[in-house]
């Protein structure tokens, strides 16, 4: 017995059904108490029809009365043949149940119980119920596998639940004709993180593949003359990338909150940040250059989000082949390939609407900082992180000015820092940078200082405020 517990008041279920023989009845009868025992109040005429009582007024009140949330209708053979033939009480109730059926719009009240089938295995049901759906208990299996999902039925409890509606995808009511790639291929990678399943990676390269395709759509012809100045299209295209980038970011934080395998991530996105690579190289193709620098921070943003240490190293430690027209068969290089000067949109686009503006790029970073899952403080740590770990690991000079400081607040430090004045967090940072301990960090860190000229580190002043972003002095003293 299942011996279900409910809040809600127990619901009455009348059951309707033929005397054909003994064991029949004896079979409702077991039916009735087994319900009863898991909280259905069942009503039947063994237990509630009372010596005196009209018996057709009790089966009209049974199958009327709107206190009966259920009439459990037992079919056999001989209740369907009384029923179609309109005799005995079985066809009397055929006659009331019938109107209710099909003259109310709320037609759930009334359940088919098959409890004998015809020697072609068909169910035996009267022509009233022929449409109706049923449950099987024709056998003991039967019984027993379907005996649950009627009591769910009694009490509305069914075991697949209908998902609530949603909200409509602002992106399907916009004008732009180029939208987020093909969201099958992006919820087959979804599915198969949640699953664990070894197709992951294979669906994530496909979706990739989608990715670098749409590519061509963005490419800006410059060939073509007309009023728009070149840094308003390039502006135009970032703003039509966002929701592939949105996309993009909501995958990995996916990924990485369901799988734990480093080098499925990396393989995969690293294969993908290469095959990137060759758009954002032309002379003018300063839209590319900018979706690629911005989709990397957000990368290791959320690579530092789920603490994937480890994966940051190997995104920054490892070559990326750059495959160039201008140079074949190619080259390889750093994650250096990812910054880029943009000319149009911080010097030709600052100049034309007079901005004035110490960064145009960080700015636009900033007004599309819109993906929940990533805020703009670890866009701003993410950015930093990858200079920090230049200055840390990087012997030879190179370059990664942190462009969104511009936003932080002076004189603060970074909370995934001042977390680490404790022993235990600051092992983490040891992880990150590759670091043996504290003292090992300030050497390298004032060697590395001296060698890439942080003097010009973006905007937020001098290299005095580096060791401040990431408190060296509280590092590991708790």
């Amino acid at each position: 017995m299942t011996n279900i517990k409910q809040d809600t008041p127990n619901p009455e279920v009348f059951i309707s059904y033929s005397w054909t023989s003994q064991a029949h009845e004896e079979w409702v009868l077991q039916l009735a108490t087994e319900l009863r025992g898991d909280g259905v109040n069942v009503l039947l005429d063994k237990w509630d029809l009372k010596e005196g009582q009209d018996k057709y007024s009790f089966m009209e009140s049974m199958v009327t009365n709107p206190s009966i949330s259920k009439v459990l209708i037992i079919c056999d053979k001989k209740y369907s043949d009384k029923a179609n033939d309109r005799k005995g009480g079985v066809g009397t109730e055929t006659q009331i149940i019938s109107p209710e059926i099909y003259g109310k719009a709320e037609q759930n009240k009334f359940i088919p119980i098959i409890v004998q089938m015809d020697e072609k295995g068909n169910p035996y049901l009267p022509i009233f119920l022929k449409t109706r759906m049923y449950i099987d208990f024709s056998t003991l299996e039967k019984y027993n596998s379907n005996y649950e999902r009627l009591l769910r039925i009694i009490f509305n409890k069914p075991e697949l639940q209908k998902p609530e509606l949603g909200t409509p995808p602002k992106r399907i009511f916009e004008e732009s004709g180029n939208h987020p790639v093909i969201n099958r291929k992006y919820h087959i990678c979804i599915q198969a993180a949640e699953s664990g399943t070894k197709i992951l990676s294979g669906a994530l390269t496909d979706y990739y593949k989608s990715i670098i395709d749409i590519l061509s759509s963005f490419i800006i012809d410059t060939k073509i003359k007309d009023d728009i100045p070149f840094d308003e299209k390039v502006f135009q295209s970032i703003i039509e990338f966002q929701p592939y980038r949105d996309e993009i970011v909501s995958l990995w934080d996916k990924i990485l909150l369901y799988q734990n395998n480093d080098s499925l991530i990396y393989d995969t996105t690293h294969d993908f940040l290469e095959n990137f690579i060759p758009f954002s190289l032309p002379e003018n193709a300063d839209n590319f250059k900018f979706f690629i620098y911005e989709l990397f921070i957000y990368l290791i943003a959320v690579l530092m989000k789920h603490k994937r240490y480890h994966a940051v190293t190997m995104f920054l430690d490892e070559p990326y082949f750059i495959r160039d027209s201008r140079n074949p068969p190619g080259y390889y290089g750093s994650y250096e390939i990812f910054y880029a000067r943009i000319p149009s949109i911080d010097v030709t686009r600052n100049k034309r609407l007079k901005s004035r503006r110490m960064s145009i790029i960080a700015d636009i970073i900033k007004s599309r900082s819109t993906v929940d899952i990533i805020s703009f403080e670890e866009i701003m740590l993410a950015d930093f992180i990858i200079m920090l770990w230049t200055l840390v690991n990087k012997k030879q000079y190179a370059k990664w000015y942190p462009r969104t400081l511009i936003f932080f607040e002076r004189f603060k430090s970074f909370e995934f820092f001042a977390r680490a004045a404790s022993h235990k967090q600051f092992s983490e940072v040891k992880e990150l940078l590759q670091i043996k301990d504290k003292n090992d960090l300030i050497e390298r860190l004032e060697r590395g200082m001296k060698s890439h000229n942080t003097t010009n580190v973006g905007s937020f002043g001098n290299p005095s405020n580096i060791p401040k972003l990431m408190n060296l002095d509280e590092l590991d003293t708790i």
